[in-house]
């Protein structure tokens, strides 16, 4: 999955595309499906379906559970963009960088999350990020989001977040290297701001499953 930094950045990036109302809302429902409170609830925040051969994030099965609050409340939205950027970053992993993305160790996991830690910083320094997330929402729609799927924790994940803006990392980038992420901005971005538009006109977006990428090693 891509990092909190890289969602974040995605949803300043889709703000510019497509203004909403109550960005800091929209902003955080990003990086909800993230801050679960147990880490054996991460399959279940990102609505995951894995199969003997397939693996997807099912963004379609989030919208059919919420869907008047999909339309109506900006953290919601932003949740659901989430999971379909997940699924699009997962797509470049497993097709353009297939050879390079090969995590089938503890090590190549250990050196993957050295990678976040390094990347995040790479990513403050070239576009100028930092947090504009706001006090956390606490009305009944919030409140609902944070428990109806998996414990969430948006103060804590919210926390993190300024860490990543605050801590300097340096070192060596192994597997998400900068021009990883350019290839997905270039490819994906455009991706996501018309499946953005499309489920705010109430038109088709894309299936979920036809995100489906092959599975390999225990790590995917």
């Amino acid at each position: 999955m891509a990092q909190r930094t890289i969602h974040y950045l995605f949803g300043e990036l889709l703000l510019r595309e497509i203004p909403l109302p109550e960005a800091p809302r929209f902003l955080l429902g990003s990086l909800l499906p993230d801050a679960f409170v147990s880490r054996e609830d991460r399959d279940v925040t990102h609505f995951a379906v894995k199969t003997e051969t397939l693996s997807w994030v099912d963004y379609d099965a989030f919208a059919a559970r919420f869907p008047a609050l999909l339309r109506t409340d900006a953290l919601y939205l932003g949740y659901y963009m989430h999971l379909l950027e997940d699924d699009c970053y997962r797509q470049l992993l497993h097709g353009k960088y297939f050879d390079r993305f090969n995590i089938t160790t503890d090590r190549d996991l250990e050196d993957l999350y050295r990678d976040y830690t390094i990347l995040n910083s790479v990513i403050r320094r070239e576009f100028g990020l930092s947090s504009r997330l706001g006090p956390t929402p606490e009305d009944e729609s919030a409140k609902t989001l944070y428990t109806a799927i998996a414990p969430l924790d948006p103060a804590g994940m919210k926390a993190e977040l300024e860490h990543d803006f605050s801590y300097e990392a340096q070192g060596e980038l192994r597997f998400l290297t900068f021009d990883l992420l350019e290839d997905f901005l270039h490819e994906w971005l455009p991706v996501c701001v018309g499946e953005l538009r499309a489920l705010l006109a109430g038109a088709p977006t894309r299936p979920a499953q036809s995100f489906a990428w092959k599975r390999r090693a225990k790590y995917n």
